[in-house]
């Protein structure tokens, strides 16, 4: 059992409890006289389901690819179908963005710039050349990768399969609850924004990783953690606040062209939500059958239209609270778990 009280440790985060016990399973793997490289290793959280294939696919695809210690695994489809119907519609439509945003994500970036989330697995070689997760942080979905790439000098990529696992999306003890519960994960996910600071720092003394690798993480960082974050914001209220600092501006040319450009952007955003709406209702399953069929209509009609609502809120204010309170020096003192209700 991971003791606790372990100096330099962040109280109850998961990076010191999986160093610990990895450690603890190292040592006894090397003792009994077993090759290190013959293991590799899985991040999968409690509630994490697999499917069948699951294994067998990243069995396959581990032997299957070359200099194996230079990569990390992982699903591009990551579901939270355990309870995604029984959650109130703003839990179902963050966890549909999570599935949706890393499917298209591994889909369209390049391997070079994707960061590890969540479920993920290398090699048991790899996670020691890497001196294990950092068990002074509080958030490790993303920092285990970038161990990773700077033990390997920038030569460190991730592989997607695309056999699934199903998760918990959030759910509280009532209605008002599930929310809280909702926007106090995403502050502690927001937190991962410390991984930009980190990099920066060690892409100045790394001097082996080649520039242009480092100049589109730069890129990647401010695409991640400030455009695709603030971006609906300032499409919303960005010209109302410019024209409150700047009543002069409503006189420009651009003043008088911006009405039709908004009115593009947002035709196109509606466009491609109907798209979005049936991808997303094919990789969540059927509702429940017991529904009738004005339930089902009404969560379709509703849902598509909150997405707005969802970019405005949840997909802004707690990434926002994070960054500000790392930006003014503030510790992660409440390591937020979020709780298990199924």
């Amino acid at each position: 059992m991971h003791p606790a009280g372990i100096p330099g440790e962040a109280k109850g985060a998961a990076a010191a409890n999986r160093t610990w016990g990895a450690k603890n399973a190292v040592k006894a793997l090397t003792e009994s006289g077993e090759n290190i490289r013959n293991y590799i290793f899985s991040t999968i959280d409690a509630d994490h389901i697999l499917h069948p294939q699951y294994v067998a696919r990243l069995t396959h695809l581990y032997l299957s690819t070359d200099r194996r210690d230079n990569h990390y695994f992982s699903t591009a489809v990551h579901l939270f179908n355990n309870n995604l119907w029984r959650v109130p519609s703003m839990m179902r439509i963050e966890a549909n963005a999570v599935t949706l945003g890393s499917l298209s994500d591994w889909i369209v970036s390049k391997r070079a710039l994707k960061d590890t989330f969540s479920s993920y697995s290398a090699s048991l070689q790899t996670l020691i050349d890497a001196d294990y997760w950092d068990v002074t942080l509080g958030v490790d979905d993303t920092i285990f990768y970038w161990r990773a790439f700077f033990a390997r000098d920038g030569d460190f990529e991730g592989v997607p399969h695309y056999i699934p696992y199903s998760a918990d999306a959030v759910e509280g003890k009532n209605f008002i609850d599930s929310h809280v519960r909702l926007y106090r994960q995403l502050l502690r996910w927001g937190w991962g924004a410390i991984d930009f600071p980190l990099s920066m720092k060690e892409f100045l003394k790394n001097k082996k990783i080649k520039t242009w690798i480092k100049f589109e993480w730069l890129l990647k960082h401010i695409e991640k953690r400030v455009i695709l974050i603030n971006i609906v914001f300032l499409i919303t209220f960005g010209f109302g606040i410019v024209t409150l600092v700047n009543p002069y501006v409503k006189q420009s040319n651009f003043a008088y062209s911006l009405p039709n450009i908004m009115s593009a952007i947002l035709t196109i955003t509606l466009v491609f939500l109907i798209p979005s709406t049936y991808y997303r209702n094919k990789l969540a399953g059927p509702p429940p059958k017991n529904w009738n069929i004005f339930k089902k209509a009404g969560v379709v009609l509703i849902e598509g239209p909150l997405v707005i609502i969802n970019l405005l809120t949840y997909s802004f204010f707690p990434w926002i609270d994070a960054q500000t309170r790392l930006m003014l020096g503030k510790k992660m003192q409440d390591l937020y778990h979020t709780p298990k209700v199924r």
